[in-house]
């Protein structure tokens, strides 16, 4: 009886909210563009939040019960294809990030940054303008593969020239001919190549368009397809006798937060099907990437996940590993001016970090950049759009580690990805290039051109916050202690002495 109450309780509060969305709709739809969406209207994001945690209830009822697939309430997976599925929806924090508490508390050092004055930009457009579209860009393709076919492009060995994307770079390289064995086919065409990522960009682009409205406004949608759904609250801790996330996971290494170390340690753990992918691949390459089954990381682009296997393309999960914005541009800094090989070396040795960080986009909220999967290309300087992208794509990712807890973040790997001894002396490569002469001035000037990267290092230490929570405190330290316990003393030693300084 009480049950049935609930139910038509909750059957009124969800038809109220909808009826609600559809009157707002009907003055809110953005016409003149005529777009499917509403438009970003105060009054609609309030009454969206309100009705929202009114239908997102606590659904277990108590701490054991753990929405076992048997469970009469849980036998439908609360309108999920599956358990998994359900699990993989409640991993996901854009999914809950406005309704649970960690959004009420600042995780950063609050000496350090003031969370609170910063204004978190507002996404306004409702399509992407990437030009040109991809039905342009598939008809440069089809052009190319046509010529090849035709024997209208010679199929002759050829040699190139290294290039660069700035005067700066330029001078610090020898311009010499490379030999390129490689006969001039449709498939290493370097035309084709550069027209194959520009297609990658505009779908990653049209797809977070899509996905960003669809979710901001998910009661309208599912209203309008004919759908009825309440986000699931599970039990915590979740059952973590298996890893929660299936393979592969595909690691988006941010420069200076380490990734690097990252690798060694599921290189060891699982032996074979990972890749270190240095930079996106062309496609050329995607042969080598689709074998990667377990684990991928690099300095590829957001959206990487398009160019797996379709086998793949239905358990891959995206993590990353982020550092104090402040700590990561300093370091940045310091190696590329003492690394002549590095292609950013010259621009670094030449400039001091004042002046850096205003020549050079690695100085400028390179978090922001790597996340979104914009480039300098398309967008010289970082715009809403960019941040809307980035925070989007961080808080869909899976896991997300932070370098200052690196000893916890290997810990919940454990939980997660099945991650097992890892070697906390093999922690982080420190750099041997220790940074000099920064004063509070310097560290103000670097807060100011990245204050995008410092909201997406909050958001990620709220995530790594429910993280914890999702597979029990208790756990997570006992795992923490057990990785520490396990390693080895004078290593750790020595690792610590080093952070210490």
């Amino acid at each position: 009886m009480i049950k049935d109450f609930r139910f038509i309780i909750l059957s009124i509060i969800i038809l109220t909210g909808c009826t609600t969305f559809y009157f707002i709709n009907s003055y809110g739809t953005d016409r003149k563009n005529g777009s499917e969406f509403l438009s970003p209207i105060n009054r609609l994001a309030i009454v969206e939040k309100e009705i929202n945690k009114k239908v997102v209830k606590e659904i277990c009822r108590s701490e054991t019960d753990d929405l076992k697939v048997d469970n009469e309430e849980s036998k439908f997976h609360f309108q999920f294809n599956d358990r998994k599925s359900m699990i993989n929806y409640f991993l996901t924090y854009q999914n809950y990030y406005y309704i649970e508490e960690y959004k009420d508390k600042q995780f950063s050092n609050s000496g350090k940054y003031n969370i609170s004055e910063y204004t978190y930009p507002v996404l306004t457009k409702f399509q992407s303008n990437f030009t040109p579209t991809m039905e342009e860009i598939d008809y440069e393709i089809n052009s190319i593969k046509k010529k090849y076919f035709n024997g209208e492009m010679e199929s002759t060995t050829t040699t190139t020239t290294t290039t660069a994307t700035t005067s700066e770079t330029i001078k610090s390289l020898v311009k010499r001919p490379i030999k390129n064995n490689k006969k001039n086919t449709f498939e290493n065409d370097g035309t084709y190549h550069s027209l194959a990522l520009k297609k990658f960009r505009a779908i990653v682009w049209s797809e977070f368009y899509l996905n960003y409205w669809k979710d901001k406004y998910f009661l309208l949608f599912t209203l309008e397809n004919g759908l009825s759904f309440r986000s699931p609250r599970l039990c915590l801790p979740l059952d973590t006798s298996k890893p929660l996330l299936t393979t592969p996971y595909l690691f988006l290494h941010v420069p200076k937060c380490g990734g690097t170390t990252m690798y060694t340690h599921f290189l060891k753990y699982f032996k074979s099907g990972t890749l270190q992918q240095w930079a996106h691949p062309n496609p050329s390459e995607y042969k080598k990437v689709q074998s990667a089954k377990n684990f991928i990381i690099g300095h590829f682009e957001m959206g990487i996940h398009l160019i797996l296997n379709e086998k793949e393309q239905k358990t891959y999960n995206y993590m990353t590993m982020l550092r104090d914005p402040i700590d990561r541009v300093i370091s940045n800094y310091f190696y590329h001016k003492h690394s002549p090989g590095d292609p950013q070396h010259f621009i670094a040795r030449e400039n001091s970090i004042e002046n850096w960080i205003i020549k050079s986009p690695r100085g400028n909220n390179e978090i922001t950049r790597v996340l979104s999967g914009m480039t300098i290309k398309e967008e010289p300087v970082p715009t809403n759009e960019t941040f809307n992208m980035a925070l989007y794509h961080l808080r869909s990712m899976k896991f997300v580690g932070i370098t200052e807890k690196y000893t916890e973040s290997l810990a919940l790997l454990k939980f997660y990805t099945g991650l097992e001894n890892p070697n906390v002396g093999e922690r982080l490569k420190f750099s041997k290039f220790r940074p000099n002469g920064i004063t509070p001035e310097i560290i103000e000037k670097i807060k100011e051109r990245n204050w995008m990267d410092i909201l997406l290092y909050e958001e990620a230490l709220k995530m790594f916050e429910r993280q914890i929570n999702i597979v029990g405190r208790d756990n997570f330290e006992k795992q923490v202690k057990k990785i520490i316990d396990n390693s080895p003393k004078i290593v750790t030693k020595k690792v610590n002495t080093r952070k210490s300084n």
